[in-house]
């Protein structure tokens, strides 16, 4: 079978999570998980599967409410300690099944959504179905959550390649919407009313991003990994992006840092807080007016 979308190394995403296709002969595909486990599977049984799970994420809204399979979710209990890692080994929080699907189902937003797990990474990015997978999934912006040892990060994300070959465009679209000061300032005054902030959820000195922005009054407060602190004009935002340095990759999520045992805690609500963080957030996604 060769009318298929799978590769030879190339990641994918199905109900049980992000997968690797390890070889293909003829019919007969090896794909791996993040677990290590390993199947041999026909490629057309698989290809029917990626349609179907495209179909179904694609289904209308109705009743005001986006008509989301079942399956979604179901198998989700919440983010349990053993989550909190620098890796993915033993944990399932990340697949449709789980976290991923029980979030996509609550997004309020224009466009069908779901998610992706990342292979062997512990995030999640939820997207509009059509830029997704449009675009090189790195270069589009997105909806995110990464966990770590100690917490977990969550909300709008935006990456700037540092390869000036790279597309830019959701990253410029960003930058124009900022560039609103009316969307600025509802920017400013959301996320000081939800305590949120702008973050590299990365990290690390190969980062382009080492600060934090916070919302301090009638100003953003920079901070820098060091400690020194800067305060720069609301509306002064995107002009200050624009002038960070592309030597490096820039990560920006703009969103929440909470401490693990918090989100342990919630059980499945987590899920709700989540949406619910990234559905206030839609009008920076969607770049239309809040």
């Amino acid at each position: 079978m060769t009318n298929h979308r799978f590769k030879v190394s190339s990641t994918y995403e199905n109900e049980k999570g992000s997968f690797k296709v390890l070889e293909i002969q003829g019919e007969w595909m090896l794909a791996e998980w993040d677990d290590g486990g390993q199947l041999k599977t026909k490629v057309g049984l698989q290809e029917k599967i990626q349609e179907r799970l495209e179909r179904e994420a694609l289904q209308p809204k109705t009743g005001g409410t986006r008509k989301t399979p079942d399956w979604m979710g179901r198998s989700f209990n919440g983010l349990q300690a053993a989550d909190f890692q620098d890796g993915v080994t033993g944990t399932h929080w990340r697949s449709r099944e789980q976290l991923g699907g029980a979030v996509a189902k609550l997004i309020d937003a224009r466009e069908p959504m779901n998610s992706w797990s990342i292979y062997r990474r512990p995030e999640i990015h939820w997207a509009a179905i059509s830029r997704y997978r449009a675009e090189k999934a790195w270069l589009v912006a997105k909806f995110f959550i990464r966990l770590d040892e100690e917490s977990g990060t969550f909300g709008y994300y935006i990456e700037r390649s540092n390869e000036k070959a790279d597309s830019r465009v959701d990253w410029l679209n960003f930058l124009n919407w900022l560039a609103n000061d009316d969307h600025v300032t509802w920017l400013h005054q959301t996320m000081q009313s939800q305590g949120m902030r702008i973050a590299d959820p990365y990290g690390g000195a190969n980062q382009a991003f080492r600060r934090t922005i916070e919302p301090n009054g009638k100003n953003w407060c920079v901070t820098f990994s060091k400690g020194r602190t800067e305060e720069i004009a609301i509306t002064d935002l995107a002009d200050y992006l624009r002038k960070v340095p592309d030597k490096h990759w820039l990560n920006l999520v703009i969103g929440h840092r909470l401490a693990a045992e918090d989100l342990v805690s919630q059980g499945t609500g987590v899920a709700s807080t989540i949406a619910a963080c990234f559905t206030t957030l839609a009008p920076v996604y969607e770049n239309r007016n809040p």
